[in-house]
């Protein structure tokens, strides 16, 4: 009989977790498919405010496209210099932070731009506190900047496959709109890093301002990565940027009224 006992219990734990992953796992897509119909709900609502976003993202493509190449070489040059020197010089007067340093710096950056490294991570933690303090809006709130993060990021990745537009650091192809293309050297416009991180950061923004402000100055530390690396021009993480903030805002007041209705909620325990 103790035999029996103790190799039930493994096999009892095993349901258990499973039993509770499965749980775990209807919710999220419960609470991902309110999020969804609610943030349709909140864009015909507001679609005054969100058709102003996306006309404030053509026109500023528009106006930054002809300046582009002067624009990336300030922000480089200023890079290069003044932030260096702000930072110090060695006692030969050199600055003490090398432009490899600073390179090295602007590709960590990188990590919070990626859905994996970024949204997923921050996500995760946003969720877990949520869990944990049994806050609603948290969990709310990492749900939204997922679905935020994907949307934006998915929309950047089909524009930019048919759009056509050379990185910079590629200097041999000349600046322009090639088309539908394969090669990554031509996937310039818009920018899927500062959609991603953007659109990460501003769902948080609208639900948690406690972690979407940091996280705004962490996008907006992306945005700049990618055009000091070169891998972008101005109009290129403006677009991608804008399209961030158009998804996170319509996710991230979704996630909000869902939460109010909970605590509306006269079922609530």
């Amino acid at each position: 009989m103790s035999y029996d006992n103790d190799f039930d219990q493994p096999v009892k734990r095993t349901q258990k977790i499973r039993t509770k992953l499965s749980t775990c796992f209807l919710a999220l897509r419960s609470l991902a498919w309110k999020l969804i119909i609610t943030t349709c709900s909140e864009i015909r609502s507001k679609y005054a405010v969100f058709l102003t976003l996306a006309l404030i993202l053509v026109f500023g493509v528009f106006f930054l496209i002809p300046r582009d190449d002067i624009l990336l070489a300030k922000v480089v040059d200023f890079s290069n210099k003044e932030i260096r020197l702000s930072l110090g010089l060695n006692q030969d007067g050199q600055p003490v932070v090398r432009r490899s340093d600073m390179k090295s710096f602007a590709r960590s950056l990188y990590l919070w731009g990626d859905f994996l490294t970024g949204t997923l991570f921050i996500s995760a933690f946003v969720a877990f506190f949520g869990v944990v303090a049994k806050k609603k809006l948290w969990q709310s709130a990492a749900v939204a900047a997922i679905l935020a993060a994907t949307t934006a990021g998915l929309s950047a990745n089909a524009l930019r496959l048919t759009t056509g537009r050379p990185r910079p650091v590629f200097t041999s192809v000349a600046d322009g709109f090639y088309g539908l293309r394969l090669e990554a050297r031509y996937h310039a416009f818009p920018s899927g890093h500062s959609a991603t991180a953007l659109g990460t950061a501003t769902a948080l923004a609208v639900t948690v301002p406690l972690i979407g402000i940091p996280a705004c100055v962490g996008a907006g530390m992306v945005m700049w990565s990618r055009m000091y690396l070169r891998a972008h021009r101005p109009a290129d993480v403006w677009a991608g940027g804008m399209l961030g903030v158009i998804f996170g805002l319509a996710f991230g007041l979704a996630a909000k009224r869902i939460s109010q209705v909970v605590k509306k909620s006269p079922n609530k325990p």
